[in-house]
Formats: structure tokens, sequence, C-alpha cells
């Protein structure tokens, strides 16, 4: 399981080196990616296709509290 450093240009691509920059890794991809699978489904069953990248997007949108810097659970 590794982590690393990504760019915030939209791209996922690398760019950042310092501390505190923008990082995803092996274990997020690791958990999102059944909860993805699951979701493509829900719209296969509602629409009869898969969702647009966008409404992926928007519903984690939906479902990132609004304080994520200061989130506790």
């Amino acid at each position: 399981m590794g982590w690393w450093h990504i760019s915030n240009d939209g791209s996922g691509g690398f760019g950042y080196t310092e501390p505190g920059d923008l990082c995803n890794g092996d274990k997020p991809a690791d958990i999102l990616g059944p909860a993805v699978d699951k979701v493509i489904k829900a719209y296969e069953k509602a629409w009869g296709r898969k969702p647009f990248r966008e409404e992926l997007l928007a519903a984690l949108d939906f479902v990132t509290p609004e304080d994520i810097e200061n989130y506790n659970d």
C-alpha cells in the first residue's frame, strides 16, 4: 500500500512534493472502488445506464462534510 502526491489540476497526475500538499493512495482506492461499483449498479437499475462522471463527483460532494478539514468521526 502506498501514498503519493497528486496535482490539483484535475488530471490526477503527480505534481506536488511538499508535505501537506494533495495526496492519494491505495487505501482510498480500495475503499472507494467497491462503493463506486455499487453506485454504478444503482444507476443501471434505476436509469438503465451507467452514471456520468459528473454524477459520481456530485454524489461524492453531496456526502462529503462541508467542514471536512475539521471533521472528526
